[in-house]
């Protein structure tokens, strides 16, 4: 792969928070390079700097200091109007909670992405019946959220990281509020999606049966990669 093959790069990363006049590492001289398309599972113990890390690669927090590119930009380069509309552009989110409206049907809930982006609803529409599609749940579209089982519910929020055709989804515990059989099912949604459109996964995960599925994976411990 070339260097227009590069989704993230950082070198010496660093975030630091500051209490009682104390500088606490959350993250410290991270040196990595995410090719796009790629699986990549961070794992390590609570409080390591997974969460931290994956809110910093998408731009949900800054970083203290050194350097973090996406897509070759600098990301201290941005402005907030440029980091939202490339958040928007390029990323997809699942979390561990749904974060699902639940007073709007499944259709509605996975058109939110593309209506803060600006997309015609004609658009809209087809886009995220196809997204429900992709996920096995186009006989859902009518159903309101709270209608819906957990792996249901899982599944809408796959499609709802899709329906803007991201680069890059990011899922952090995507199946830590699921049974084995729907952690299976999504686990199993997740990598096909991956393989078949070409989607960069980060993963974060305590669940190193989940890690081992994945093309690489980083370990963090107290704020730095092993």
């Amino acid at each position: 792969m070339n260097s227009t093959d590069t989704l993230f790069e950082t070198q010496n990363l660093a975030k630091v928070y500051t209490q009682h006049d104390v500088d606490f590492f959350a993250l410290k001289d991270v040196n990595l390079t995410i090719k796009q398309g790629v699986s990549l599972a961070i794992v390590g113990k609570s409080g390591s700097g997974k969460s931290t890390m994956l809110n910093i690669l998408s731009l949900m927090d800054t970083h203290t200091s050194g350097t973090l590119k996406i897509l070759g930009q600098d990301a201290t380069e941005l402005s907030t109007s440029k980091k939202n509309a490339l958040r928007s552009a390029t990323f997809g989110f699942v979390f561990q909670q749904f974060f699902l409206n639940e007073n709007l049907n499944v259709l509605e809930n996975v058109m939110t992405p593309l209506e803060i982006a600006g997309v015609r609803r004609s658009q809209r529409d087809a886009k995220a019946v196809r997204a429900l599609e992709l996920v096995g749940l186009e006989d859902k579209l009518k159903n309101m959220a709270h209608e819906l089982s957990g792996g249901q519910k899982q599944r809408v929020c796959i499609a709802r990281a899709i329906v803007n055709e991201p680069k890059v989804i990011f899922a952090d515990e995507p199946t830590g509020s699921l049974d084995t059989e729907n952690s299976q099912l999504v686990e199993s949604l997740l990598f096909n999606l991956q393989k078949e459109t070409g989607i960069a996964l980060l993963l974060v995960t305590h669940d190193n049966e989940l890690a081992a599925k994945c093309e690489e994976v980083i370990t963090i411990k107290d704020g730095a990669l092993l």
